[in-house]
């Protein structure tokens, strides 16, 4: 189960469950982030690694970043995302 620490705010709840890798995936997450490089670097001291892509836009605000098992999620530069002041709790 994901959840804030500090907030009430909607959770993830995530199940293993053995499967063959499928492209495209059956599931992409977007995690949001104030500071995109900051978290980029998070992930990637958990196992992560960054995913190249020939034709991603000059002006993507996504990181693409696959687990060790290499399901992929992008991480998003969202600075600008009102939420974070409830998850904040302000």
């Amino acid at each position: 189960m994901l959840k804030p620490r500090d907030a009430d705010a909607p959770c993830i709840a995530l199940d293993a469950h053995h499967s063959e890798r499928v492209l495209p995936p059956r599931i992409h997450l977007d995690i949001y982030t104030e500071n995109q490089d900051a978290e980029v670097r998070r992930l990637a001291v958990l196992g992560a690694r960054e995913v190249h892509w020939d034709n991603l836009p000059d002006d993507a605000d996504y990181v693409i970043m696959e687990d060790p098992e290499g399901n992929r999620f992008c991480v998003v530069d969202r600075p600008d995302w009102a939420g974070w002041e409830r998850v904040r709790g302000e």
